[in-house]
């Protein structure tokens, strides 16, 4: 008995799986692993004027030519060695087994969800590896367009793990037990956030920070866990610091040291969350920058050491705000919780300032403001300075944790 966090499709040798990361009544992390079959891989092609079922065995001679659609040295699978990835290349090993990309082509009745239209005949192709659905429908046209027909493909971009989890009747953060079965728990397993906030110091005079030149001083982070009163905040920190009253002060000769600390601390509690204030566009991508910095290696999630941890960045745009960067994080067994996203999305306040949010929900509560300027003063001064800025930066991240439960 288990509570999902996150499931996702994943791969065995070259067998697709769904690999879930849960967390047990008991607090306890898991990772369990179940089979992916065909049945949960497919796409719908509504083609006139061919007969697929004839045909479609031609799709599979065109494997090769899908492939190399694909730009050189771009797995389909986004899964070779390249980028410190641990699996082998699924595309080469496809190509040297000769394994065919339909399995089964099944006559069907479906209606479309665009207009009033009737059940209409279509073709439901059961693919072998989702990571080639792409190359197959693309080939599935080509050969009915080949032989005279026109096709009109559907559900080619619905992700895998998400059919096996409607087919088992699964939702995220439900619980199931070790078959995949649903179970009718509505409580939470002991579930750890972490949140996080760090300090960077300018190096260069009136320049904002720049990951690829200033280095982070400070990383504050606050554990909570769910059912369990209060928190516990540690605070790594760059040079000496003065032992802060309720704070694991952990003090650090290099960045390097700190960043990798800071690291081993997340691997050491196992969060489920980690959330921070503008954190998904700042904070993190600033601590995996100056990871890549100090060429500490790629970092592979602490929920899973064969998942390696990834930012994906999407552009948004709308009348009101305009257009907006957002920041995505592919991070396995953990959601990645940014604070201001979710104020800005369902609040409209005039200020989204950290100080003025939390006087805004948090009955006027404010932090004691540090001005930026201060930062290289302190940091360059005594043990006591230092403490300061590491009290001021905690602070933030109790803010954060105070903000999370509030709303």
């Amino acid at each position: 008995m288990a509570q999902l966090i996150a499931a996702g499709l994943h791969w065995h040798g070259v067998e697709p799986i769904v690999r879930t990361h849960l967390r047990k009544a008991n607090g306890a992390c898991a990772v369990a692993d179940f089979p992916l079959g065909d049945e949960y891989i497919y796409f719908y092609a509504q083609v006139s004027g061919a007969d697929l079922g004839r045909v479609y065995h031609e799709v599979n001679e065109l494997r090769e030519t899908a492939l190399q659609r694909a730009k050189p040295g771009k797995c389909v699978g986004a899964c070779c060695k390249a980028g410190g990835r641990l699996q082998p290349c699924l595309r080469d090993q496809q190509r040297h087994q000769g394994v065919s990309y339909i399995t089964r082509c099944e006559p069907v009745y479906r209606r479309s969800v665009v207009g009033y239209c009737p059940s209409t005949f279509m073709w439901k192709v059961h693919v072998r590896f989702p990571w080639n659905v792409y190359a197959v429908s693309w080939a599935v046209r080509t050969i009915v367009q080949r032989h005279g027909g026109t096709v009109s493909l559907y559900e080619v971009d619905v992700d895998a793990a998400t059919r096996w989890m409607i087919a088992h009747k699964l939702t995220g953060m439900g619980w199931l037990d070790e078959k995949a079965q649903p179970l009718d728990t509505v409580t939470n397993s002991a579930l750890v956030t972490v949140a996080i906030d760090i300090e960077c110091m300018a190096t260069r005079h009136g320049v904002f920070c720049s990951a690829d030149v200033d280095p982070i001083i400070q990383i504050a982070c606050v554990k909570t866990v769910y059912g369990t009163p209060g928190h516990a905040s540690t605070v790594f920190v760059l040079d000496t610091c003065t032992p802060l009253p309720g704070i694991d002060v952990r003090a650090y000769a290099t960045e390097r040291e700190l960043i990798a600390a800071f690291f081993e601390y997340v691997d050491e509690h196992k969060p489920d969350i980690l959330c921070g204030y503008n954190s998904s566009a700042f904070d993190f991508p600033y601590i995996f920058a100056r990871r890549a910095r100090w060429q500490l290696g790629p970092y592979y999630s602490h929920k899973d050491k064969q998942s390696l941890v990834t930012e994906r960045v999407q552009t948004a745009a709308s009348k009101q705000a305009g257009g907006r960067e957002r920041h995505v994080w592919q991070w396995a067994g953990c959601v990645v919780l940014d604070v201001l996203e979710v104020v800005r999305a369902a609040y409209k306040l005039s200020s989204y300032k950290l100080n003025s949010v939390a006087k805004h929900f948090l009955d006027n509560q404010q932090k004691d403001d540090l001005a930026y300027s201060e930062i290289p003063r302190l940091q360059k001064g005594s043990a006591e300075d230092r403490a300061r800025m590491a009290r001021y930066c905690v602070q933030d991240t109790v803010l954060v944790v105070m903000l999370i439960e509030k709303l």
